[in-house]
């Protein structure tokens, strides 16, 4: 089982009631008792975890800003390349700064020692901006 979280857009904060992924890819999201209505991009950004755990054994999740070792990533999913992974939007290095690692290579068992999950970019956007150095 897929397991994610729902940004309400129109409320700027996580989707409160109850959602799930159908077989054909929608997520729906329970309005009452037996009504559903879809999730559309235009009001719902659906995020995915990464099945990874941070440090602190927090789950990752698409759209997490983690803290690393002298750098912050962004967590992200590729399409292309069937996998999650970090980029690089803060470092001491200009020369990995913008570069996408894949997320496998920190992982220990599913936990990653060395990266805690500092935000997200809907909660703290703030930490996206000026990602020149640390």
């Amino acid at each position: 089982m897929n397991k994610f979280r729902v940004w309400y857009k129109n409320n700027n904060e996580w989707e409160k009631n109850p959602c799930f992924l159908s077989q054909d890819g929608i997520v729906y999201q329970q309005i009452s008792a037996m009504e559903f209505a879809p999730c559309t991009k235009d009001t719902h950004v659906v995020q995915f975890c990464t099945t990874f755990k941070d440090e602190d054994k927090k789950e990752i999740y698409e759209g997490d800003i983690c803290q690393g070792i002298n750098k912050l990533y962004l967590c992200h999913r590729s399409e292309e390349k069937s996998g999650y992974y970090f980029k690089v939007i803060k470092s001491e290095t200009v020369l990995c700064r913008d570069l996408s690692f894949p997320m496998w290579q920190w992982s220990i068992d599913g936990e990653m020692p060395d990266i805690k999950v500092v935000g997200n970019i809907f909660k703290n956007p703030e930490l996206l901006q000026n990602t020149n150095k640390i």
